[in-house]
């Protein structure tokens, strides 16, 4: 299993751990990993620990450590996920007919239609995607040659 961490401004340490981690395997890697990715990231005194709601990362031990630690820790994740959530079904239910009309018909049509080099693109996305099944058809041709010239 690996054990990892992020921040806006980049990745952070990677460490692999063995076998099955524990409370105080977890303390250990966070004490070796998290204050050296903060400084190798240059996040300062601004950045906040959030980690999901697993066992070990919510035993008594652990809270203890992180208490000790004094990081600012975000402690209800999975609720600010749910309050993103609902508040997505809100807008789409308030708005629905005009956000299927907008992103599931207009938008692609859009895509189709409009000359992106006014965008800084050189090709329509529909140029791009006829590209691709011309490259596609044209390896398909060679590997039909290929096969017909081992027949004979």
């Amino acid at each position: 299993m690996l054990w990892g961490c992020f921040a806006s401004a980049g990745t952070g340490k990677l460490q692999c751990v063995q076998g099955t981690m524990n409370s105080l395997q977890y303390q250990e890697i966070l004490d070796d990993n998290v204050m050296q990715s903060v400084t190798n990231l240059r996040l300062g005194r601004r950045w906040t620990f959030q980690q999901d709601n697993d066992p070990k990362h919510t035993s008594k031990s652990t809270r203890a450590w992180l208490q000790i630690k004094g990081w600012n820790i975000l402690e209800f994740p999975t609720l600010f996920v749910l309050c993103i959530l609902l508040a997505s079904y809100f807008v789409i239910s308030l708005f629905g007919g005009v956000m299927v009309f907008v992103f599931g018909i207009s938008f692609p049509l859009l895509l189709i239609f409009v000359h992106m080099e006014e965008v800084g693109l050189k090709k329509t996305p529909m140029g791009i995607v006829i590209e691709a099944l011309e490259q596609h058809e044209e390896g398909i041709s060679n590997i039909a040659d290929y096969i017909s010239k081992v027949k004979e």
